[in-house]
């Protein structure tokens, strides 16, 4: 009987402990066999969270400037409807009402600007040679000063060309509420502002015009009268038909036409007028007082211009340039900036039901390992088990265009 006890004993003690075997190998071993078995499909969308979550797209295209001069700062204004940009050689810019407006590097009779699209100017200007106060500007040899945001005297080469401006709306005075002025370093922006109108002025480092626009709130039929007293030029040009002597006595004289342009010259030095559309001229001139009176019927945005300049009407044209845009190259690649190293947060918005760690390197060189990471997500226990890890070589792509080779290693448990 007590043999036969022990053995019954002995054979319960084998079951229980052959149960609990069989226990422990569904508790760790089976898990590890599902594991193992779908390491890929794990591992896979890793590699896809992390690559959605801190990839970016830029486009990158070229603007091609055609140009028949050589010149460090040639003003460029086009129409142009995107804001968030940036050339990719460091051109400052402004984008203002639908505009690119820049300083022109030209050498060549084609200029290429590449611009990317996708990232903004970090809105830190350089110094271009332009001083700038609310109200004057001046760069060398050339000031133009202004009254409530309204140019109304300037002087080129230390002579007084405009010696007063005055500006009307539907012949009554042209009053600004508000007005206020911006220096980017390459250009002053004067900008006055009444109800409906706003009147802004572009002044350029290194160069000798000032660009005017006319921007209304609320659409109309307006007459823009503008009234320029001017130095004393002896001749006018606007073309074969409207061209002539200012011959200046003691008796008041007029000369009155409709045109788009004039240019006022005289042996050395001259000043030309550019309008979107033809405009009413009056001259009036004696003595030594040359008065000039411009209508301008707009209804909508209206540009107009001012260059002065040496020589006479053949030495100027209000645009002198083309441009044209090329074709779009997206670029992709790991964006450095947007990595966030919260494991528990990507862990959460990724939905990832396995622990994972993510070493991102710069670069892919073979001794990259040797180096510490530059980012690293989760902490990985050295003496974990099971551990299945990949490493993947990719680029990532910086806010000026360049691509950086790196590599990153991923590791699941």
């Amino acid at each position: 009987m007590k043999k036969r006890g022990t053995s019954q004993i002995d054979w319960i003690m084998s079951l229980a402990l052959f149960l609990l075997y069989i226990g422990w190998f569904f508790a760790f071993v089976a898990p590890s066999i599902k594991f193992n078995s779908n390491k890929d499909s794990f591992m896979t969308s890793l590699k896809n969270n992390f690559e959605n979550e801190f990839s970016w797209e830029l486009q990158k295209y070229p603007l091609f400037i055609e140009y028949n001069e050589s010149t460090s700062s040639k003003p460029i204004i086009i129409e142009f409807n995107n804001t968030e940009i940036k050339f990719m050689d460091g051109t400052d810019y402004i984008t203002w009402n639908n505009k690119l407006i820049f300083l022109a590097n030209i050498s060549q009779s084609i200029k290429t600007y590449w611009i990317l699209q996708g990232v903004s100017h970090n809105n830190s200007y350089n110094y271009y040679g332009l001083n700038a106060k609310d109200n004057w500007a001046s760069t060398e040899n050339f000031s133009v000063f202004f009254n409530q945001g309204l140019p109304y005297n300037v002087v080129y080469q230390e002579q007084t060309k405009i010696h007063d401006i005055d500006y009307e709306i539907n012949e009554v005075s042209l009053n600004p509420s508000n007005y206020s002025y911006t220096n980017f370093g390459f250009a002053a922006v004067y900008v006055s502002t009444t109800d409906n109108i706003n009147h802004t002025s572009f002044v350029f480092a290194n160069n000798y015009e000032i660009d005017n626009f006319l921007t209304l709130k609320n659409t109309g039929n307006y007459i823009f009268t503008l009234r320029l007293e001017l130095d004393d030029y002896s001749s006018y040009y606007s073309n074969n038909l409207y061209y002539g002597d200012l011959s200046y006595t003691n008796e008041t004289q007029h000369v009155n036409y409709t045109h788009d342009s004039v240019t006022f010259y005289n042996a050395e030095k001259g000043f030309s007028m550019f309008f979107d559309d033809d405009v009413s001229f009056n001259f009036t001139y004696y003595n030594t007082s040359l008065i000039v009176i411009i209508k301008v019927p707009f209804t909508g945005e209206y540009e107009y211009n001012y260059f002065f300049h040496e020589g006479n009407y053949n030495v100027i044209s209000r645009t002198d340039y083309s441009t044209k845009f090329g074709a779009i190259e997206t670029l992709e690649g790991i964006n450095l900036n947007k990595i966030t190293t919260n494991y528990d947060y990507l862990k959460n918005k990724w939905d990832f039901p396995k622990n994972f760690n993510i070493l991102v390197y710069e670069n892919s060189s073979a001794y990259s390992y040797l180096q510490n990471p530059k980012y690293e997500i989760g902490t990985f226990n050295p003496n974990k088990r099971n551990v299945y890890a990949q490493t993947e070589d990719v680029v990532s792509l910086d806010n000026d265009g360049t691509y950086n080779p790196m590599h990153i290693n991923y590791r699941i448990w």
